[in-house]
């Protein structure tokens, strides 16, 4: 026989009054009085039991938590449909609304209307503490959260009544708090006041409100692991150390997508810094091919100088030397010359009369025949120009003159043909000339300006730049910054004759406009020049949408600042379009033909032939301006072929008429000779042969003189041949002196060339050197002019070259900029996409290296190993040691169930097995993976692959399309990674019959098995058996050496409905003997066999279905109903 008194015990705080007042089908103010040595609430089904055990509820449970009528939804698992509103309101039945044909609800209270709950404490000990819940429903209150809330604590016995004038007053907490001085709580919200209430009560562990609460259907308890799970162990750190490492790791994901960012800015910089240097080495090779250029002439120069100086020295070496001979040459001459004389005089002195007359004949007939023969030879000669041969007769004679007459005449007709083409051609000449210098000058400009833009329009520019001392980028043409498509360059022609004029803009930006204005006013610029002044409105613009097949979309147009105002202006003014057809030409509002034909509107049309459609050299939308220097290179290479062969024919016309004119005045000189016997030579030789037969007939008769005459023979060739030496030494010598003073005058107009002329430095020297030597071995006078033009071209072309590179690399700096401000528009407000702005940018990219990125990837590792080591670690940890943890746990629940039999001479134990499942162990495989070696020294490849694995785990840990809601249980909740058997022992330690849950066991072993774990988990938590030993004193008293919870009231509904009576007092004893307080909603048929352990009972009825009222009864007064009921 269990025994069955009264178990009171002093200190401990136990439910001694509950009241209602307008509380479900209560209506009005109920009080209804607790036994303190248990109580039975019991009445016919929905007589309104649970309303009175949910009043309990809606003061000690937190209301997101309270299920409202518990015990009737357990057995489904659903929702009971009440709520606070309508036990405020009194809902009493549902009804079919034929109206809406839906279930409406019958209130008892509409209108405005409060409500009120109160409980009372007692400890045995004369102390009392009151908790009160006061509602208050306007009119048209009809959701939980229309419902105005006063929770009140009072250390002291309280009634409802007392607060009724503050209810219907709406609850004003203001007026509560100095109504109520001496309250320990006074709230409008639940936390705060239900702490202080656990305060008081000696409910330590928040957790045990809940068990309490679920206890209310302790028939859904029946199942060992869920109540050892769910209720007797609190949930397990790891839901929050999980929930602080994916919060934290929002963190370590934005500290690593500070690092990528900063890689990510870092990449799309260094093409800025690599351009940048670039252009540097470029500006340097540029900076030494300008000087390299500008110094050729001087080079050359002093090349001339020493060529100059060394053939001076050179003359003054011959004519020293060749002086020194014509002493020597002019003496021997001399000597002969004298011996001459001397023979000659002999022979005067030795000759008669008759002799120095016939010599005087011969001396005149020779005379006569060097005149003749002259006068023969240039008639032969002049013959000879006009491709005539000389008469050898006179009747030849005249009949040449004859012929050299009437070729006079033609030669003097063919003189005035000459003389009317030279107009003509030389004019053809100029013209050539002057388009070839153009040309020159164009492509000239091209390589130096990098543009298509017209040689006279960037000319203009030039001089702005300089009066302005802005760089020329900071004033394009609109041609810089458009050019044609990929794909569409058939259609250049007809856009250059529509964009043409556009295309030649100049764009002015705002920050510059009034020093440009300025300068353009008060200079000649040589060119007509339209610009734009281009304002922040301009900024603004917003392209329009652009057609197809138009203009404008066979247009690209060059990120940067001036980009939408060009786009809008391509889609505004440019939607001409692009037809191949008449047809299509007619039907279209604006339209354009491959011809150039232009249809501006309805109207107005326009052709512009002046030149032709396809001439390359006029076009600016290129883009690449490589095809124009190709096009112009073209272009000057014809025009040199067609001055070539201008400047042949010239030649050829001139060679004719100096021809002609030569044989004309050979033809007029040969008509001056008009006797034969000036030109008879032989006739003139026959006279002199005749007169030296006679002469040496008589000095052939004079011994002496014979002699004498030998001897002059003899010196005679002699004479001459020193006169020719000397001659050719005379002619040596003055060639000599003529180089020299030649030499002299090239020195000296050389000097003057020089004179302003800074030397040349030894770097530009040695380069310039270094170059001739690549084209020849030897430098001389007479190919330095050559070399020169060869040099001044190469160095032209790599001026060019450098141009293209540096206008390469600017773009690629440029469109690396602008790609960078598109990527992260936020850096728009200090960095501008303009070449200007490099510097700026570069900087930035330093910054990044230097400073942001170390930092950031220190911060990334420091956060991948906190957030590792300190909350992945202590998970794993966790979970690895959760089985030993519960064992721990259960200990202390063992050590309560030990106190009572389970079944005679039998005890119950409850044992913790490892029950890890299958997702766990490969999430705890997973976790491990990231933890091992995290306090080594890793790279930051390693680091970042950590945090891949890292990044997998959290996404793990959250619920979400991959990972439910239970296999995310499975993961953390360490209760799941452990079973329990409930173990029946004998006294002497050994095991009988082992539990696993519920399944298989009768409805009364299983409520039997429930109650019993139920009892000691209620004890376990109320007693603090978790907390730690200052807390846990807090909640328990100590009677004759035995601890009790200072908390004991336990309320059960619809408890033991399916157990038998032996079975029923079993489980009462348990709780008995734990120390509780019980209060049990039953039906009436289970008085007999709880009347032991109660010391009172309330009788709830409903007559009349709407309202509830209570009965107290005492047990032989309920006994005796019991017993009528029963007859």
């Amino acid at each position: 026989m269990n025994d069955h008194t009264t178990h009171d015990y002093a200190g401990q705080f136990r439910l001694a009054e509950i009241q209602v007042h307008n509380w479900g089908t209560f209506d009005g103010l109920h009080r209804v009085p607790v036994a303190r040595d248990g109580f039975l609430i019991t009445g016919p089904s929905g007589s309104g039991k649970s309303t009175l055990i949910d009043a309990v509820s809606t003061i000690l449970v937190p209301p997101a938590q309270v299920r409202f009528n518990a015990a009737a939804g357990a057995s489904g698992g659903q929702r009971s449909g009440r709520n606070l509103v309508t036990y405020c309101r009194g809902a009493w039945r549902r009804e079919h609304a034929a109206e809406v044909d839906e279930l409406t609800q019958s209130f008892l209270r509409t209108g405005p209307v409060w409500s009120g709950v109160l409980l009372r404490y007692d400890d045995g000990a004369g102390q009392s503490v009151t908790a009160l819940r006061l509602m208050y429903l306007s009119a048209d209150a009809h959701s939980p959260a229309d419902v105005t809330n006063l929770f009140v604590l009072l250390p002291r016995t309280a009634d409802l009544t007392e607060f009724e004038e503050l209810a219907r007053g709406g609850l004003n907490i203001t007026t509560a708090k100095k109504q109520l001085p001496d309250a320990l709580s006074v709230q409008r919200t639940h936390p705060p006041f239900v702490t202080t209430l656990r305060r008081h009560l000696g409910i330590v562990d928040p957790g045990a409100l809940q068990l309490l609460h679920r206890t209310q259907s302790a028939k859904t308890l029946g199942d060992l692991n869920y109540l050892m799970r769910h209720f007797m162990l609190p949930e397990p750190d790891t839901f929050k150390i999980a929930a602080t490492a994916v919060e934290n790791f929002t963190q370590l994901q934005s500290a690593h997508q500070s690092v990528i960012a900063a890689r990510e800015q870092v990449e799309q910089l260094r093409p800025v810094r690599d351009a940048d240097r670039e252009l540097t080495e470029i500006t340097r090779q540029q900076t030494e091919t300008e000087a390299d250029s500008a110094g050729v002439e001087q080079y050359v120069l002093d090349k001339r100088v020493a060529f100059a100086e060394a053939e001076r020295d050179e003359a003054d070496g011959e004519i020293t030397a060749l002086t020194a001979a014509r002493h020597s040459a002019q003496a021997s001459l001399e000597s002969v010359e004298a011996e001459l004389e001397t023979v000659r005089a002999q022979i005067h002195g030795v000759e008669n009369a008759g002799v120095i007359h016939a010599r005087a004949k011969v001396d005149d007939a020779e005379h006569t025949v060097r005149r003749v023969t002259a006068q023969a030879q240039r008639f032969t000669d002049l013959s000879r120009e006009i491709d005539a041969e000389p008469p050898q007769t006179a009747e030849a004679f005249a009949d040449f003159r004859l012929q050299v007459t009437d070729h006079c005449a033609d030669l003097a007709e063919q003189t005035t043909t000459i003389g009317d083409r030279r107009p003509e051609m030389y004019g053809r000449m100029a013209e050539a000339n002057q388009r070839l210098e153009q040309e020159r000058q164009e492509l000239q400009a091209i390589r130096t300006y990098r543009s298509s833009m017209d040689r006279r329009l960037l000319t203009a520019r030039e001089k702005l730049a300089e009066l302005t001392n802005l760089r020329q980028d900071d004033l394009p043409f609109v041609a810089d910054l458009i050019h044609m498509r990929d794909g569409e360059h058939p259609w250049q022609p007809a856009a250059e004759r529509v964009l043409g004029g556009f295309a030649r803009t100049l764009l002015v930006p705002e920050e510059h406009y009034a020093q440009v204005a300025a300068a353009i006013d008060a200079t000649h610029l040589g060119a007509k020049l339209q610009y734009v002044r281009f304002t922040p409105e301009l900024a603004q613009a917003r392209p329009g949408r652009i057609t197809a097949e138009t203009l404008a979309s066979k247009i690209t147009v060059r990120a940067g600042r001036f980009h939408d105002w060009l786009q809008s202006e391509l889609s505004r003014r440019f939607d001409h379009l692009c037809v191949d057809t008449m047809d299509q030409f007619h039907a279209a509002q604006r339209a354009v033909t491959r011809q150039g034909q232009v249809k501006r509107d309805r109207h107005r049309h326009e052709k512009d032939d002046r030149s032709l459609i396809d001439d390359r050299r006029r076009w600016v939308l290129s883009g690449d301006v490589d095809d124009k220097i190709a096009e112009l290179q073209r272009s000057i290479r014809g025009l040199e072929e067609q001055l070539t062969r201008s400047t042949q024919a010239k030649d050829e016309l001139e060679s004719a008429a100096l021809a002609v004119s030569a044989q004309l005045t050979a033809a007029k000189r040969l008509l001056e000779t008009e006797e034969f016997a000036l030109i008879d030579v032989a006739s003139a030789q026959r006279s002199l042969a005749e007169l030296r037969r006679t002469l040496d007939e008589l000095t052939d008769e004079n011994t002496e003189l014979a002699a004498l005459k030998a001897a002059e023979r003899q010196l005679v060739p002699a004479v001459r041949a020193q006169r020719e030496k000397l001659d050719e030494i005379n002619t040596e010598l003055g060639g000599h002196q003529r180089g020299r003073r030649q030499a002299e005058a090239l020195l000296a107009e050389l000097g003057e060339r020089m004179a302003d002329a800074e030397p040349l430095s030894e770097e530009v020297r040695s380069r310039l050197a270094a170059r001739f030597r690549r084209h020849t071995r030897k430098l001389r006078a007479d190919n330095i002019d050559t070399w020169q033009h060869t040099v001044t071209d190469e160095l032209g072309t790599e001026r060019a070259r450098l141009t293209q590179r540096a206008s390469k690399q600017e773009n690629i700096a440029l469109n690396a900029m602008a790609a960078f401000l598109r990527r992260w528009e936020e850096r728009k407000g200090d960095l501008v996409a303009e070449q200007a702005w490099r510097p700026d940018f570069i900087r930035e990219l330093e910054r990044l290296e230097a400073d942001d990125l170390p930092r950031f990837e220190e911060r990334f590792r420091d956060l991948l190993r906190e957030q590792t080591r300190t909350h992945l670690s202590r998970l794993l940890k966790n979970i690895r040691q959760a089985a030993s943890g519960v064992r721990s746990s259960i200990e202390a629940v063992n050590q309560s169930l030990a106190d009572v039999e389970f079944y005679p001479g039998t005890y119950l134990k409850i044992e913790v097995r490892d029950a890890q499942p299958a997702e766990t162990r490969q999430f705890v495989a997973k976790l491990t993976e990231v933890v091992d070696g995290v306090l080594a020294e890793e790279s930051l490849a390693g680091s970042e692959q950590r945090f891949l694995t890292l990044k997998e785990v959290v996404g793990m840990l959250s619920v979400s399309d991959e990972t439910s809601e239970r296999v995310h249980r499975l993961r953390l909740d360490t209760r799941e990674h452990v079973k329990f058997l409930g173990v029946e022992t004998a006294a002497d330690g050994t095991r009988g019959a082992v539990y696993d849950s519920a399944e298989g066991l009768s409805g009364g072993q299983a409520q039997k098995l429930s109650s019993f774990c139920l009892a000691a988990a209620l004890r376990y938590q109320l007693t603090g058996a978790g907390l730690p030993a200052a807390q846990a004193r807090a909640s328990t008293v100590d009677v004759d050496e035995k601890v009790y919870p200072k908390f004991s009231t336990i309320i059960l509904d619809e408890a033991f409905d399916r157990a038998d009576s032996e079975f029923t007092r079993a489980a009462m004893d348990a709780f008995r003997q734990f120390g509780f307080h019980m209060i049990l909603a039953t039906p009436e048929k289970l008085l007999q066999t709880v009347q032991d352990y109660i010391g009172g009972l309330v009788m709830v009825d409903s007559p009349d279905r709407r309202h509830s009222v209570t009965s107290q009864l005492t047990i032989e007064e309920a006994g005796g109903e019991t017993a009528d009921c029963g007859r």
